[in-house]
């Protein structure tokens, strides 16, 4: 399956590349029989880009997205609709083998009272209570932001503050990697075994959205 300029494209685009290609590191390289693990999927939609190809490797998965009416269409699968952090309290931080955030690449939530939502980084301080000695999570990477994306924006303070920059437009993925070593080392103790980025799509033939896959052991 080839990598998708998302600038070239129009109407429905199968954009699973990058999970599709997590998936084979998993199984292929890393040698990690995956036939029994529970997953919890955050952010699943209607299942099209990722629920589906985890589905088809796993023995159970929780779903959790905001719309109902998306997640009714993905079949075989526990479901919890919701903003994510009710989802969350409603699961009661069940444990889990794989945990996959297919998070926006954006500020998704905007509550003052709860604080801005930006991407996947306010989700990371909840992984380490959703496993009990080893898990492998994958996510989202956004390292070239476009469209709304403004350096003088809340999206890129959110950015800056979270990876310690002062710019935060163009990011080198392998610096991304080094930093969530360091982050689960700093803030919660817990080794990051293997750790991997995989292309997931391109925006006028920059590759601006990755996966980072990666090994977590208490």
């Amino acid at each position: 399956m080839a990598l998708i300029d998302i600038a070239e494209q129009k109407g429905d685009v199968d954009r699973s590349h990058g999970i599709v290609e997590s998936l084979k590191i998993i199984k292929d390289q890393w040698k990690t029989d995956m036939s029994e693990m529970n997953v919890l999927d955050m952010f699943a939609g209607d299942g099209t880009w990722c629920t589906n190809k985890i589905k088809e490797e796993v023995a159970s998965m929780t779903c959790c997205d905001i719309d109902p009416n998306k997640l009714a269409k993905i079949e075989g699968v526990k479901r919890v609709s919701g903003d994510i952090f009710d989802c969350l309290d409603h699961i009661n931080f069940q444990k889990f083998d794989l945990i996959h955030i297919d998070n926006p690449s954006s500020i998704w939530k905007t509550n003052v009272d709860e604080g801005y939502a930006a991407e996947y980084f306010r989700l990371l301080n909840y992984v380490p209570r959703l496993f009990e000695e080893k898990c492998i999570v994958i996510h989202n990477l956004n390292t070239a932001p476009y469209g709304e994306y403004t350096e003088d924006s809340l999206w890129a303070e959110q950015r800056r503050e979270f990876y310690g920059v002062e710019q935060s437009g163009l990011l080198n993925v392998n610096d991304l990697v080094e930093f969530h070593k360091q982050y689960y080392a700093d803030f919660h103790k817990i080794e990051v075994g293997n750790i991997t980025v995989v292309p997931r799509e391109m925006y006028e033939g920059v590759i601006y959205w990755w996966n980072i896959v990666y090994e977590l052991n208490k």
